[in-house]
């Protein structure tokens, strides 16, 4: 485990302090969270540190895999974004290097990285896995940032510049028992209207939708967004639910863990309240809120 002190210079303050004016639940629906570190190109990282890299992780993430690099994303604001279209790219100087999987034994620890991040995500694989609470996930992903940075400096890499942090939590809105909730999206989600319908050809059979919001500094200036897609889906058994994704994303204060750190809580406080108040008193009672 980390050491304290280094633990503080990480967060600024004392670690597994849920803060009190959080909704909470009793039985979420969340099968899976990732907190996400991306930064500057670590060009002293090739391809053969791939072997040692994993000699770090290997006791508790014995499981190795191997994965399409994901591309950079930014949230930008105020400027055109770049055309889309087919990309040529000429391969020379090093090998290009895949997203490396890390997972634990049962699968419900991950973490991924590629040398412009890193994220570490905890996913519900079978009925029985708890969800292990915010507080955990953050100590761990704090203690395995820290392993990479005694491993990159080792091979030249003073330090880690974050250009983006990211937080996702996906849930998993089971309604296969209740054919009601998924012919009314509305008593399922908040600021969904009763009347969705058309004369020519009555009521949806499911609902999809996007809504960006964006997530505003001390200062009101925008730092980044929170994406919240709400999309039909099956269970594993076959059954009707709906998958909620919520996610914010932006650029920390400073190009620092510290500053990474920070947005990563302030995220995970917007994600929580955005969830209660997207979602309806009845799926509240269903989960057992608390506050």
């Amino acid at each position: 485990m980390i050491h304290d002190a280094r633990r503080e210079n990480f967060r600024g303050g004392q670690m597994g302090e849920r803060p009190k004016n959080l909704p909470d639940f009793k039985n979420p629906p969340l099968v899976e969270v990732a907190l996400a570190v991306q930064f500057q190109r670590i060009e002293e990282f090739r391809i053969y540190d791939i072997g040692p890299l994993w000699d770090q992780f290997r006791e508790e993430f014995g499981i190795a895999q191997e994965h399409s690099p994901l591309d950079p994303a930014f949230e930008t604001f105020g400027t055109k974004p770049e055309p889309q279209g087919p990309k040529i790219e000429l391969l020379s100087g090093p090998l290009p290097i895949p997203r490396l999987w890390f997972l634990n034994d049962a699968q419900t620890q991950l973490i991924q990285f590629q040398p412009d991040r890193f994220v570490l995500n905890w996913r519900k694989v079978k009925e029985g896995d708890s969800y292990p609470r915010y507080e955990q996930i953050k100590d761990r992903f704090v203690e395995e940032l820290e392993r990479l940075k005694r491993f990159l400096k080792d091979r030249g890499a003073d330090r880690i510049s974050p250009n983006q942090c990211e937080i996702t939590y996906v849930n998993h809105i089971v309604v296969d028992n209740d054919e009601d909730l998924w012919a009314q999206p509305d008593k399922v989600f908040r600021f969904i209207g009763p009347e969705i319908k058309t004369e020519t050809l009555g009521q949806p059979e499911d609902t999809h939708f996007q809504v960006r919001f964006r997530l505003l500094s001390d200062e009101d200036q925008p730092v980044g967004r929170l994406t919240a897609v709400a999309q039909p889906a099956l269970s594993k058994e076959g059954g009707h639910m709906f998958m909620l994704t919520l996610m914010a994303r932006g650029q920390p204060a400073k190009p620092t863990l510290e500053a990474a750190s920070e947005f990563i809580d302030m995220g995970r406080e917007k994600i929580v309240h955005s969830f209660a108040e997207l979602t309806s008193e009845t799926m509240h009672r269903r989960w057992g809120r608390s506050q």
